[in-house]
């Protein structure tokens, strides 16, 4: 068996499961250990271990898609678009508080210097915007094209991290001495006023412990990553 914390093991036949079999295993024992985890985020544990699939059609659409339902979200989009553009970028800043989510993106090299990361931000920003206005299902459209470029991105790294080992992309997904000015102005507010954790608040550090680490792009890390286009406007709308 393989041990992912002081008191628990991975079944030994574990990799033989179905991924649903895997999926439950983790629900049921991770929430034992993280009680502290808010029981609305206990399903992300699971999907820590559940890798994108990166074969799905584009044009093919999920049976729980409305078009009215999108289009009517395009319409509120376009009706409160500073707040949703601003909404996004203060959501990203909540997303990166999970670890994982900010490793690919460091291993990525794109965004290692201000320009770079600007450039970055500022190309990504962009490809939403599309989607915003258009529909990435439909071929020949704009927002098709970027959704396409998005995907594509989201293979490569994926296909580059999960070709490193524990050590390699623990060692690859650090700064040694981050270029900050406000650095340690930023660590001393962010010492005085955040909370300190409750023991068992974070379920991905768990997966720090795994020797089969899952390194490539997740359901968990995706989740987290689209709530950055509409959690703020939803957890406060009358600001």
């Amino acid at each position: 068996m393989q041990r992912i914390c002081a008191d628990t093991e991975l079944p030994s036949n574990f990799d033989d499961w179905t991924v649903q079999e895997q999926s439950d295993w983790m629900y049921y024992n991770m929430t034992d250990l993280y009680k502290n985890v808010p029981e609305s985020l206990q399903n992300l544990i699971p999907s820590a271990t559940r890798p994108l699939d990166f074969n799905r059609s584009l044009n093919a659409l999920p049976e729980w898609m409305d078009p009215e339902k999108y289009h009517r979200g395009q319409k509120f989009v376009r009706e409160n678009y500073f707040s949703i553009i601003m909404a996004f970028i203060f959501g990203s800043i909540y997303g990166y508080t999970f670890e994982d989510a900010l490793k690919p993106i460091i291993i990525g090299g794109n965004s290692h210097t201000p320009y770079l990361a600007f450039k970055r931000y500022l190309n990504t920003l962009k490809r939403i915007l599309a989607w915003y206005d258009g529909e990435p299902w439909s071929k020949g459209t704009e927002a098709y094209r970027d959704m396409q470029i998005a995907r594509n991105k989201h293979i490569t790294i994926s296909t580059k991290v999960s070709l490193l080992d524990n050590k390699q992309y623990q060692a690859a997904s650090k700064f040694e001495q981050p270029w900050c000015p406000e650095y340690e102005t930023l660590m001393k507010d962010f010492a005085l006023t955040c909370p300190f954790e409750k023991l068992g608040q974070r379920p991905y550090k768990i997966l720090d412990n795994m020797s089969r680490k899952p390194k490539d792009l997740n359901n968990m890390l995706m989740a987290v990553t689209q709530a950055h286009f509409i959690m703020l406007p939803v957890l406060y709308p009358q600001k």
